[in-house]
């Protein structure tokens, strides 16, 4: 079976240590149409819609050292 795959590089942010970090995400062509009107709803790009949907997940447990 042959399907088309996309990749998205999202810039994601952290804000307590200031460093840019690249996640790359696997989408199939089916997930790109399945975002790309989801982003122009909501007037962002789709990387910015991905952020947003990480920015939504609860702070992560920090243990400091």
């Amino acid at each position: 079976m042959f399907y088309m795959q996309s990749i998205i590089c999202v810039d994601v942010r952290q804000n307590s240590f200031l460093k840019n970090l690249n996640l790359e995400i696997r989408l199939t062509q089916y997930e790109m149409l399945q975002l790309a009107p989801e982003a122009k709803k909501r007037i962002m790009t789709k990387s910015e819609l991905i952020r947003s949907m990480i920015a939504r997940f609860p702070a992560p447990a920090i243990k400091h050292l």
